[in-house]
């Protein structure tokens, strides 16, 4: 499973709805939906602790997918610097809207599954 089915696991049993989880993580009941339906991923790193704690899941629980074929070259991070950072300084291909939400999507997603990827490596 994915983060998008995942996501959705965690969510019903603690027998929340959409709209409560929205809440309690602070993103419109819309943004839940598209996390679920894997529209979109959370792009901050606030938002990912607040799934966690709100679904008492760790970060390894939401994002692994056991039965996905990676095939993403690993990216190796220097040992001071953890993903959140990385994206922090990648973030700055997102200022200006330069690129369109889509793309913005795929370069997250694509990161996200090399981190995955290289966590579950180690």
């Amino acid at each position: 499973m994915g983060f998008a089915e995942n996501l959705k696991k965690y969510r019903k049993s603690k027998k929340l709805t959409q709209g409560q989880l929205s809440e309690k993580i602070n993103v419109s009941f819309r943004t839940v939906q598209n996390y679920e339906s894997g529209r979109t991923w959370p792009k901050s790193k606030e938002v990912i602790d607040a799934l966690c704690a709100v679904l008492d899941v760790t970060c390894n629980d939401l994002f692994n997918d056991e039965d996905a074929e990676l095939n993403i070259p690993q990216i190796a991070l220097p040992e001071d610097e953890d993903i959140y950072s990385l994206v922090s300084k990648i973030s700055g291909l997102f200022a200006g809207n330069r690129l369109p939400e889509e793309d913005k999507d795929a370069v997250m997603s694509a990161i996200l599954e090399a981190y995955k990827r290289s966590k579950s490596e180690k």
